[in-house]
Parts: C-alpha cells; sequence; structure tokens
C-alpha cells in the first residue's frame, strides 16, 4: 500500500490494493464491515479444520482406495 510522493495512483486503485489486502483475512475477521460490502467485494470465509477433522478426511480417503 506504500506510495511514494512521485507517485500518481487514482483513488480507486488504491481502494482496490486495499481490498486484495482485507481479502487475505477470514470474513469473521472483518466483522466491523457490512456484509453487502463483503459480498460485493467476494470476501469468502476461510475455514480452518481442525487437526481432527484433517486426520478423519485422510482416513477416509485411504479408505476409499
Amino acid at each position: 500500500m506504500n506510495q511514494r510522493s512521485d507517485e500518481l495512483r487514482p483513488l480507486d486503485e488504491t481502494l482496490e490494493s486495499a481490498w486484495q489486502v482485507l481479502l487475505t483475512l477470514p470474513r469473521s475477521q472483518l466483522s466491523m464491515l457490512p456484509t453487502e460490502l463483503l459480498d460485493t467485494h467476494g470476501a469468502k470465509e476461510i475455514l480452518t479444520e481442525t487437526p481432527e477433522q484433517a486426520s478423519a478426511e485422510n482416513h477416509e480417503r485411504g479408505a476409499a482406495k
């Protein structure tokens, strides 16, 4: 998000860059932003699985072979 003093960047480009940074966060961490705004910009909920879930999924894959 750094902009040099001699660099001319349009506001919409700066805002788009800011959204790209924000969207790296899980949607649950963006709770202060309106849902409609998050939906408009394509915010996704990043689900993290527990080690138990990962283990169960790997076990199911192994059993399917």
